[in-house]
């Protein structure tokens, strides 16, 4: 008869047990390797999660360009600068021989003013104000009118001011029309109005009589209106238009356009007037000055159209520079992951998930008490099987 060790409930039951070790051994070593794995893929994920866009390590630098005056001093530059100036200089020179040209081309205007000429020959009667005879010395015969002297005030004699006693003057010869003309006469200079006053007292006083005048030709001046004082008849300028309303008995006569300075003998107490002969004019080629400005604006041009090279080929080299940066930051914000890394966005969530796989893996696996518990109910099942 078999021993009670050997009888079907205590083989069950050995075999429950061994069943229940080996499910316990089996899931330590699964517990080992999952716990391995879990701390393998935090290692992973730490190590081999991209940056962020942004970070200072792998986003593109900024671009670095030189400076403006930089580029200006690159050999090329300096090279291009010297063939500028090379090229200014020579406009510069022909700037100059241009004003050369224009000088050396010109005349003086020189006018006989010197040689005295008869009235007639340059006087002109009855129309503008005219240059014309301007400065010369003319002569002619004729006779003071007494009832038409006068005074002009504020009148410069070698740069001191005073008074002159002006006249009308008929000439004895016909003008170029053939009629009787009029001639205002400036006769000499006082310092002081009263000494005008006597100088003109006495010629009033004088017989008209025929003289011959000589003296130097002025155009007209233009006429003023007459300043605010104690006399408004007091005129300052040698107008002649002026001076016909003044005159007394002329008629129809005509008037010459120009006034006379008298030379020579003056009345007593008058001083003679200075009168010098017009100043040379020396004329320019026009034409000549204008090709001149021409050539210095072509040489600033030339300085200018470096610098506008130059400046343009450093704005090509940062505009150039700016795009590469640009790609390569669009490269960079668009690049895909590395291979076998998680994604940027998905780098939350998988350390997440692996934080809660590691700590919770006894959670998912059960322990040896938890196996020995499920296996315990197994054995009185099997005992239930035991004849009573």
């Amino acid at each position: 008869m078999p021993s009670p060790a050997d009888s079907s409930p205590t083989r069950a039951i050995r075999k429950t047990s061994r069943a229940a070790r080996r499910s316990i051994a089996s899931s330590k070593r699964r517990c080992g390797r999952q716990a391995q794995t879990t701390h393998e893929s935090r290692t992973d994920i730490s190590t081999h999660t991209p940056q962020a866009p942004g970070s200072a390590d792998t986003r593109p630098a900024l671009p670095k360009t030189e400076s403006l005056g930089r580029t200006m001093v690159r050999p090329k530059w300096i090279a291009a600068l010297l063939l500028a100036l090379v090229v200014a200089a020579g406009f510069a020179w022909l700037g100059q021989w241009q004003l050369e040209r224009a000088v050396e081309s010109g005349h003086v205007v020189e006018h006989s003013t010197e040689h005295v000429l008869p009235l007639n020959s340059v006087g002109r009667v009855n129309s503008a104000p005219t240059t014309d005879g301007e400065g010369q010395l003319v002569h002619t015969r004729g006779t003071f009118a007494p009832q038409d002297y006068g005074m002009l005030a504020d009148r410069l004699n070698n740069g001191a001011a005073g008074y002159w006693v002006i006249a009308r003057f008929t000439p004895s010869d016909p003008d170029v029309k053939g009629r009787t003309a009029q001639l205002a006469v400036a006769r000499g200079w006082a310092p002081t109005e009263e000494r005008a006053e006597a100088a003109i007292a006495r010629l009033k006083a004088q017989t008209p009589q025929a003289v011959t005048l000589v003296g130097r030709l002025l155009p007209s001046e233009a006429p003023a209106a007459p300043a605010a004082g104690p006399d408004p008849f007091l005129m300052k300028e040698m107008s002649v238009a002026s001076l016909v309303n003044r005159w007394h008995g002329i008629g129809d006569s005509d008037i010459y356009s120009s006034y006379l300075v008298e030379h020579g003998a003056v009345p007593a107490g008058l001083q003679p007037i200075y009168s010098p002969p017009p100043v040379e004019q020396t004329t320019v080629n026009w034409l000549n000055i204008f090709y001149a400005a021409e050539w210095a604006l072509f040489a600033g041009f030339a300085i200018f159209l470096w610098y506008r090279v130059v400046k343009d080929a450093w704005e090509k080299q940062r505009e150039d520079a700016e795009a590469e940066y640009e790609a390569a930051l669009a490269a960079w914000s668009g690049a895909a992951p590395a291979e076998g890394a998680a994604p940027a966005d998905d780098i939350a969530p998988a350390r997440d998930a692996a934080e809660r796989v590691a700590p919770g893996a006894d959670a998912s696996v059960p322990s040896a008490a938890e196996a020995e518990a499920e296996a315990e109910p197994s054995a009185p099942s099997n005992s239930s099987h035991e004849p009573n």
